[in-house]
């Protein structure tokens, strides 16, 4: 990749594979899985409520405060305050919950099925008949495709507005107005 490192990594959260990416690709966002993380929920909790709202979590375009609340309310809801996995996926928030990763590049991945993300993504460009020849050419667009997604992408994180990231989103998008962006990550 040309002496550049992943910005991105997304696993099942196998505890081998968290090792071996903090080591070798130590300044990239890990994202969990959110198939596995569903499945998991399933049969370490197993109520279809709970799965619903653990959804909402999951990939609900949420705020920080948005998500904390619901947190807790499915929590003493469910009475699961003292669960091991529930206290274990809490402690990995920033992970797994969309509103902890917002502003980390997945080029639209949630998921490590092929069938579920990258195949999807790759068929929008590539149809199942194709030659050799036509295949590359259609392969080359997608990459493409992904290419400028990331580049729009790091240009927002770059010149757009910067992501308020404590509950004081007030004080926060004011002092983003007054200050540079240099200086308001300082603040």
């Amino acid at each position: 990749m040309k002496g550049q490192e992943s910005k991105s990594v997304l696993t099942d959260g196998d505890l081998a594979m968290k090792n071996a990416i903090n080591a070798v690709f130590p300044n990239a966002h890990h994202r969990l899985c959110s198939w596995h993380l569903l499945r998991n929920a399933a049969i370490r909790i197993g109520r279809p409520m709970f799965l619903r709202k653990f959804r909402v979590c999951l990939m609900g375009d949420l705020e920080v405060d948005e998500f904390e609340n619901l947190w807790s309310d499915i929590v003493e809801d469910f009475g699961l305050q003292q669960n091991p996995w529930i206290l274990d996926m809490y402690e990995c928030k920033h992970m797994w919950a969309n509103a902890y990763i917002r502003g980390n590049f997945f080029a639209g991945l949630k998921t490590t099925s092929r069938c579920k993300a990258l195949n999807m993504q790759i068929g929008k460009f590539i149809g199942n008949g194709y030659n050799l020849r036509k295949f590359i050419e259609h392969f080359q667009h997608y990459l493409e495709f992904i290419r400028r997604r990331e580049l729009v992408a790091n240009y927002r994180f770059v010149y757009g507005q910067p992501i308020v990231k404590s509950k004081l989103e007030a004080l926060e998008r004011y002092a983003a107005t007054v200050y540079t962006k240099e200086v308001f990550e300082l603040f």
